[in-house]
C-alpha cells in the first residue's frame, strides 16, 4: 500500500504525462491532488485532458491560481512555471527539462537542442528559492539524433516525466528517496525566448537556420520572418544545394519549385521552405517572385 498524500502542480503535456504515471499508484493507496495550469502559448497546453483524466479517475483537481489548502507530504511540479508560495521548500519536487547542472532556467530544452546537445533528459530535484540549484533526486536522459523537431522531442522527453514520477513516487514509498548535490561549478543558465529570438537571422548557413526553425516550430508559435511588413511563421524548411551567386544578398529569393516553394538565398546555402504560414494562421501566397524575407 502507498499511504503518501502527493499535490501536483502541472502545465502541459509533461504534466498531462506525469499525471498519467501517478495514476497507476491510486488503487495503491496514493492519494494524489491536482493544480492545473494553463500555458496560451502554445497550441495545445493539455489542460482539458488533465481535466478529463481527473475525473474519469476521481481525482480532486483545481484550475490555477485556485489552489487547495489540503495537507501533503509532497508537491511535484512538472511543466510548471510558476512560483508555488506558502509551502516547505524541502516538500517540493520540481521536474527540469535538463540534466542538471546544465541549463538551469528558461526554455532549456529548446536551447539544448539548438547547441546539439547529444543527450537530453529531466532531472528531479529539491525545490528552491534561486531556480534550479536544488540537489538531485533523480534524473533520466535519452539520446538525440538530429534532424529532429521540438515536438517530437517533446513528445519523446514527456515519457520521461511519466517514468520519473513513478521513480520518484516508489522511492517515497520506500523511505529511499535521497538527494546528491550539484556540481554549482559545471552549472549553465539558459535564457528565457521572447518574439525577438523567434526571428531567422538569413546571414547564417541554411543549414543552421533549417535547425532553429526544427527547434522552434509545433507546439511554439515557430520562426519569423517578414515580407513587406508582414509577419510570417516559416513552419518547415529544407536546406538545398547551394549555387554560385555573384552578389549574394540573404533573404531573396532565387528559385520557385515545381510547387510553388520559394528557395531563398542564405549566408551559406539556401534554403526551400516547404511550409509558410500568415499570422492568422494561412499559407502565405507569394504573389512576385522579386521578394526579399527579413
Amino acid at each position: 500500500m502507498i499511504s503518501s498524500a502527493i499535490r501536483l502542480y502541472l502545465t502541459g503535456k509533461k504534466g498531462y504525462l506525469t499525471l498519467v504515471g501517478a495514476v497507476e499508484f491510486i488503487e495503491a493507496g496514493l492519494h494524489v491532488e491536482v493544480i492545473i495550469g494553463r500555458d496560451a502559448n502554445v497550441a495545445n497546453d493539455y489542460s482539458n485532458d488533465m481535466v478529463t483524466l481527473c475525473i474519469k479517475s476521481k481525482i480532486p483537481y483545481h484550475i490555477y491560481p485556485s489552489e487547495p489548502d489540503s495537507e501533503y507530504d509532497y508537491i511535484i511540479a512538472a511543466g510548471w512555471q510558476r512560483m508555488i508560495r506558502n509551502v516547505n521548500e524541502n516538500k517540493i519536487i520540481v521536474f527540469h527539462d535538463s540534466l542538471l547542472p546544465k541549463y538551469r532556467g528558461f526554455a532549456p530544452l529548446v536551447n539544448a537542442l539548438l547547441n546539439r546537445e547529444a543527450k537530453v533528459g529531466v532531472t528531479a530535484l529539491v525545490g528552491a528559492s534561486e531556480y534550479d540549484v536544488g540537489d538531485i533526486y533523480h534524473q533520466e536522459s535519452i539520446s538525440v539524433s538530429y534532424p529532429v523537431s521540438i515536438g517530437e522531442m517533446i513528445d519523446t522527453v514527456s515519457e520521461l516525466y511519466a517514468s520519473l514520477v513513478k521513480t520518484i513516487i516508489l522511492k517515497i514509498n520506500s523511505r529511499t528517496l535521497i538527494t546528491l548535490p550539484q556540481s554549482h561549478a559545471e552549472a549553465s543558465y539558459s535564457l528565457w525566448r521572447d518574439d525577438e529570438d523567434y526571428k531567422i537571422t538569413w546571414s547564417q548557413r541554411a543549414v543552421d537556420i533549417e535547425h532553429f526553425i526544427n527547434c522552434v516550430g509545433f507546439p511554439y508559435l515557430g520562426a519569423t520572418t517578414t515580407v513587406d511588413n508582414q509577419l510570417l511563421r516559416v513552419q518547415s524548411a529544407s536546406a538545398v544545394a547551394d549555387v554560385h551567386i555573384e552578389n549574394r544578398m540573404p533573404g531573396k529569393i532565387i528559385f520557385k519549385t515545381k510547387n510553388g516553394n520559394p528557395v531563398v538565398v542564405c549566408g551559406e546555402g539556401l534554403l526551400q521552405l516547404n511550409s509558410v504560414l500568415t499570422e492568422s494562421g494561412e499559407v502565405f501566397k507569394m504573389n512576385k517572385f522579386r521578394t526579399r524575407f527579413k
